[in-house]
């Protein structure tokens, strides 16, 4: 009974299976319609961006962009930040669209806080291309935060990753901190390390010591670049760069 319950909840339920379609036919079918539902959704929230885009440029407010590989507490710290409500999950692609949040930086006024949908190696080239539309808003960013998992086998792997998707979209120039999160979970000198190889700061995005720091270096960059007269290169029309085919984008 266990096994036939078990084997139904993989089906999907009585009448998903076409005639004649075997169980490895219906799999191949369902992800390729995830995708294309995804593309579709994904193509569908352009149009708001761009508006969107338009009135943040039009009131002047800088954007900070939160980036990184999937699942790595990007939504986790922009809720901490911002004390907002974002969907956080334990899965990859939680966050498809761009989340965007006004925050105060004391000193400073508001800023607008982005978070973007999460990099990933081997990713099929269609699904890559469609998320393309969601790296656009990196484009107009002043500040990139790049947050890092610090207690996964090799957090280098994932910021090589994240890192040459920038450099493809031409965005490697962009001024950024990084994030070392979950250094909680380690030990204190392997996280000094990692800080010391990569440079960047390693934190919890769930102790309030972190993200005061975090707030104190975003600050401290985003009055620099107001004394340099703003991020050379920012404009209000910016292409959109085609995305690499995975084996290129990823080493």
């Amino acid at each position: 009974a266990q096994s036939s319950t078990a084997l139904s909840r993989l089906a999907g339920g009585i009448g998903t299976r076409g005639p004649g379609e075997t169980k490895l036919e219906t799999d191949r079918r369902r992800a390729r319609e995830r995708i294309q539902r995804l593309e579709r959704d994904l193509e569908s929230m352009a149009h708001g961006r761009q508006e969107q885009r338009k009135m943040r440029l039009k009131r002047g407010l800088s954007i900070i962009s939160i980036i990184g590989y999937t699942n790595v507490g990007k939504s986790t710290l922009l809720n901490a930040l911002t004390k907002s409500q974002v969907s956080v999950k334990d899965r990859v692609f939680e966050t498809l669209d761009t989340v965007n949040r006004r925050w105060y930086l004391p000193g400073l006024g508001d800023v607008i806080l982005t978070d973007t949908v999460g990099f990933i190696r081997d990713l099929p080239k269609d699904l890559m291309a469609a998320f393309q539309t969601t790296l656009l808003e990196l484009q107009e960013a002043d500040v990139l935060l790049h947050v890092i998992d610090a207690h996964v086998p090799d957090p280098g792997q994932h910021i090589i990753a994240v890192d040459n998707v920038l450099k493809e979209l031409g965005l490697e120039n962009i001024p950024s901190l990084r994030f070392f999160n979950k250094a909680d979970l380690m030990v204190e000198e392997d996280v000094q390390l990692l800080c010391q190889r990569y440079g960047g700061m390693g934190g919890s995005a769930l102790q309030d010591a972190s993200l005061l720091m975090i707030q104190q270096e975003l600050t401290s960059l985003l009055r620099g670049l107001q004394a340099e007269g703003g991020r050379k290169g920012k404009s209000q029309e910016m292409p959109l760069y085609p995305l690499p085919a995975p084996a290129e984008t990823f080493p």
